[in-house]
């Protein structure tokens, strides 16, 4: 059967005027717009144009300017977190590159039962604290120069005012213990650094501080007076 002997009903593409009732149509051939080239492709083409080295550039600029974007847009508590961080590091990084060489290494060293009371050493300061110096002399353990046993001639707040980490010092050694491995120093004259050669100096006839407490009445013995106070030998370590 022909479609042509059936009719269908009218419809607006039937009208040869193109503008009804106000509505304007326009018929696009698809056929002819899928053949023209999306954009003119110069972008395309400069981009790949470009040198491999000046590629990876810009690469890496948009990646840190994104990076860069995002930390703008993160939390206050990461922000925070995240500078702690960087800190501690920073903080690690300053510990290690202050770190002193030492003179021997811990093979070639002197047993600690070769140094005695009076003897004249000299050593390297590995570390300072609140209340003296660290100092490698060659032997097991590192000796404590006191924060008193520095001078005389001056009251010594911190070591730090006299001494740094590395420098090179001549002291004197005040007492030993090989069983404990301790070493005390000194800088001061031998009658005036409180050592004493013979039986005082055994730790053993000593009392231990940990036995020692708060409000504990002690006796001693007066050694010197400063202008910031005074000394006694109270028999302790």
């Amino acid at each position: 059967t022909d479609s042509s002997d059936f009719d269908r009903p009218h419809t607006f593409l039937d009208d040869d005027d193109d503008d009804l009732d106000g509505i304007q149509v326009t018929f696009i051939d698809e056929s002819a717009e899928s053949d023209k080239p999306k954009g003119d492709g110069k972008g395309k083409s400069r981009w790949e144009q470009l040198n491999p080295k000046i590629k990876q550039r810009l690469i890496e600029k948009g990646q840190q300017k994104a990076i860069a974007n995002k930390k703008k847009r993160e939390p206050a508590h990461d922000k925070k977190r995240r500078a702690m961080m960087y800190f501690k590091e920073k903080q690690r990084e300053k510990k290690i590159a202050s770190r002193v060489q030492r003179p021997l290494g811990f093979d070639e060293r002197t047993p600690l039962t070769a140094y005695f009371p009076g003897m004249e050493v000299t050593g390297v300061v590995i570390s300072l604290t609140k209340y003296g110096a660290y100092v490698d002399v060659g032997t097991e353990c590192d000796g404590l120069l006191h924060v008193s046993q520095i001078t005389r001639e001056f009251f010594v707040e911190h070591p730090r005012q006299i001494f740094s980490p590395g420098d090179e010092v001549t002291v004197k050694v005040r007492s030993t213990s090989p069983e404990l491995k301790k070493m005390h120093l000194t800088m001061l004259d031998v009658g005036n650094s409180g050592f004493e050669s013979g039986e005082d100096d055994d730790d053993e006839d000593r009392i231990p501080l940990g036995e020692i407490e708060q409000d504990d009445e002690l006796w001693g013995i007066l050694k010197r007076v400063t202008d910031y106070g005074a000394y006694v030998e109270v028999g302790a370590e």
